[in-house]
């Protein structure tokens, strides 16, 4: 909990101090590095090793809020902000309140996770 709070402090002090240089550029680099996290993790679970029908497939919303995050931050449009908001604090805050993690923290699943 604690290391996401301070990730969440640092997101909006780098977004605070670049607001005036280029706000697109920045939207953009915060998109794509969402993208580029979270790819590899759903690729991974998809994977023949890992793959499980019952966390497996993105059937949970919170599987597919990074994919309205990004598009949010890529276009800056109304309806994928507004899902990401409205999903970001009723789904992921419980999902942070109360993980039910099978993993540690050397399994990337766990990394990913949080």
């Amino acid at each position: 909990m604690t290391l996401f709070v301070v990730g969440a402090v640092g997101v909006v002090l780098v977004g605070r101090r670049h607001r005036e240089a280029d706000p697109v550029g920045v939207r953009r680099a915060f998109a794509a590095v969402l993208v580029c996290v979270a790819v590899p993790g759903q690729v991974l679970q998809l994977t023949p090793a890992e793959f499980d029908l019952g966390s497996s497939l993105p059937l949970q919303l919170c599987d597919l809020a990074w994919l309205t995050a990004a598009w949010a931050l890529w276009t800056r449009s109304r309806v994928p902000a507004v899902l990401t908001y409205y999903w970001g604090l009723t789904l992921t805050v419980q999902g942070i309140a109360t993980p039910s993690l099978g993993q540690s923290v050397p399994d990337p699943r766990f990394l990913l996770f949080w």
